[in-house]
């Protein structure tokens, strides 16, 4: 049995009686007008305009008011029930969007937690608390998983794709805020996973749907979450928590149950929180073979989306999957037509391993396509040098710009570190790609190889797919397609 709902949902749902305040206010002024005023046409049109346009409804003249009609009259107008029907429907539907659509919304949890969107009469919800490292702490609802967890707290600006985002291995070790408001409206679709399962800590969202309306969703948010054991938060206004992340930078947090936490003893704990060598828990462990009958591509997973291997695929590419720790000799012997770098999470310098062999497929003539976590990487092998962002970029909206043809991209993105340009080898490697929005670098050409690497995500999901010709300029770099 769950405890008291929080202050959270009272305060998320206070604005609602307002609106449906708003509309009997106006249903009452529209009686009064019309039996005191119906001689007076042009102030009627004007309520009945702003009446339309409170609906949604284009302007239009009215003619339920006859100027004939005598302005002593005491009748009430019997086109008035029309004026009735408008106000208690919109009435029933803000009613019906708070107490079934929308999450958290109700003060019913079913005892067994939600399962296919239906709640019954039994359990309250729990409250929950997100505390970050300036000690700062925000109140919601618990979703998901009632475990605590401690985890670097991130936010991705996307509007769809969320569960592209859970499923993404470059989240390992973080838990993400949605900035979007509503999240979990289309349910969860298993087919768009970006690997067999997701990867983040934890999960802060504004609004979550508790019940999904797309015809192919198989689960909801809220069943996802305690599926695979993720705690999350609810309620909390998440423009205040990005907009501080934005000006202080990205921050460890807690995402807790226990409502007689003791700030003196979790502030320590949170500092203290690295997420350590993500790459290896998140990257394959063993080696595969995808059949193709195009270019061979040694592909190293670093926590590799799953779309980056589709899009090799779907250009007939055969792809060996390597594990983050495979050598250069191995993957040499292969006699591969290219190499692929995957993303992936954490920071870049703590592959120290993998950099060494990088270093040595860089040596060979092998062509070479790296993206994000892969870029950092072959820029690590090559000489330069990585630096962390103040709060990254996260979402499916980031303008890049193509310094070759002077061309923007819209890419999608999701990163910690960048590659500090300052450091750069001009006789080396040199910017390919520039953030339209910050400057940042977002690629890279190496001089007298031919490898180039990206630092967003040209395999999109979620995200625009402007940059998805990249792959074949990799399959042209490797000879064409056979």
């Amino acid at each position: 049995m769950r405890p008291q709902a929080p202050e959270a949902c009272a305060s998320a749902n206070s604005a609602t009686p307002a609106f449906e305040l708003y509309f009997v206010a106006l249903a009452c002024y529209e009686i009064y007008t019309t039996t005191f005023f119906v001689e007076c046409q042009t102030k009627n049109e004007k309520f009945f305009n702003f009446f339309f346009r409170s609906l949604g409804r284009p302007q239009k003249r009215t003619n339920w008011l006859k100027k004939d009609t005598p302005c002593d009259t005491l009748s009430i107008s019997k086109d008035l029930k029309y004026v009735f029907f408008f106000a208690l429907l919109r009435f029933g539907l803000i009613s019906v969007h708070r107490e079934v659509w929308c999450w958290p919304r109700s003060n019913r949890l079913g005892e067994g937690g939600e399962k296919d969107g239906v709640l019954t009469e039994k359990g309250d919800f729990m409250k929950a608390f997100l505390i970050l490292e300036d000690g700062h702490v925000f109140t919601g609802t618990s979703i998901g998983s009632t475990r605590e967890v401690i985890s670097e707290i991130v936010f991705n600006t996307s509007m769809t794709g969320y569960l592209e985002v859970m499923t993404d291995p470059s989240y390992a070790g973080q838990a993400v805020c949605m900035t979007y408001p509503l999240i979990g409206n289309y349910g969860i679709c298993y087919e768009d996973q970006e690997s067999i399962r997701p990867w983040i800590d934890g999960y802060i969202v504004r609004e979550l749907s508790r019940r999904p309306s797309n015809f192919r969703s198989e689960d909801s948010i809220w069943h996802f979450l305690e599926k695979y054991d993720i705690p999350g938060i609810a309620g909390i206004d998440t423009r205040a928590l990005t907009r501080r992340l934005r000006e202080k930078g990205t921050m460890n947090g807690m995402i807790t149950t226990d409502e007689n936490y003791r700030l003196e003893a979790i502030l320590p704990r949170l500092k203290a929180y690295k997420t350590g060598k993500v790459v290896e828990r998140a990257a394959c462990k063993e080696k595969k073979v995808l059949a193709g009958n195009g270019r061979k591509v040694a592909f190293m997973d670093f926590g590799a989306k799953t779309n980056i291997v589709r899009c090799l695929q779907k250009r007939g590419c055969q792809v060996t999957i390597y594990p983050a720790g495979a050598s250069a000799v191995e993957i040499l012997a292969s006699e591969p037509d290219g190499i692929m770098l995957s993303n992936g999470p954490g920071d870049p310098k703590e592959c120290v391993s993998i950099i060494k062999e990088l270093r040595k497929l860089y040596d060979s003539d092998v062509p070479i396509f790296a993206i994000c976590l892969g870029h950092q990487l072959m820029a690590l092998a090559s000489g330069a040098d990585t630096k962390k962002m103040k709060y990254g970029h996260r979402g499916g909206n980031h303008p890049v710009k193509d310094l070759k043809t002077g061309r923007v991209y819209i890419s999608s993105q999701n990163h910690g570190y960048v590659v500090d340009e300052d450091t750069l080898n001009p006789k080396v490697a040199v910017p390919a790609f520039v953030n339209v929005n910050d400057g940042t670098n977002e690629g890279l050409s190496y001089v007298g190889k031919k490898i180039f690497t990206v630092q967003f995500h040209p395999e999109a999901c979620p995200g625009p797919e402007d940059s998805g010709y990249l792959f074949d300029r990799f399959i042209e770099m490797m000879g064409g397609d056979e």
